[in-house]
């Protein structure tokens, strides 16, 4: 049953980034993009350490994600004192398409709970932290060992 699980949660996955990629092209960005600069723009002053943690992502990933969104004039960076870290800030061009993205994010949402209970979305949601939580024990185990 769990392969089926996780097979389910792939198919999901990429249905999900199948209708991003329409729906965030227009604004010239990928999905991983407008999810991380949506993230940004509900988060001040974040900084990619924490960009990488929410979306377990690896420093290299974020960096070109970061880079592309800067280069498209989306996001600045403004270093701090730890010159290993930079506050991560959205431009105005941002911020202007911020209802936009606001309402796929929104609409996407609406679609995907449609005719689902919140109590049934908690039940799942514990559910997969249970199978992510398996997943990070095993790994650190074998870290350790």
């Amino acid at each position: 049953m769990i392969r089926q699980v996780i097979h389910d949660i792939k198919h999901i996955t990429n249905k999900i980034d199948q209708k991003m990629t329409v729906s965030f092209a227009y604004y010239g960005l990928t999905p991983q993009q407008g999810r991380i600069l949506f993230h940004i723009m509900n988060n001040e002053n974040i900084c990619q350490k924490e960009i990488e943690k929410k979306f377990t992502l690896s420093s290299p990933t974020v960096t070109g994600i970061i880079d592309r969104l800067e280069k498209n004039n989306f996001v600045v960076r403004v270093p701090l004192d730890d010159r290993r870290y930079n506050k991560i800030i959205p431009t105005a061009k941002a911020k202007h398409i911020y209802q936009s993205i606001d309402e796929i994010v929104s609409n996407n949402d609406r679609l995907m709970q449609k005719g689902i209970d919140e109590s049934d979305l908690e039940k799942v949601d514990l559910i997969l932290k249970k199978i992510l939580m398996n997943l990070e024990v095993e790994e650190n185990d074998k870290n350790v060992k």
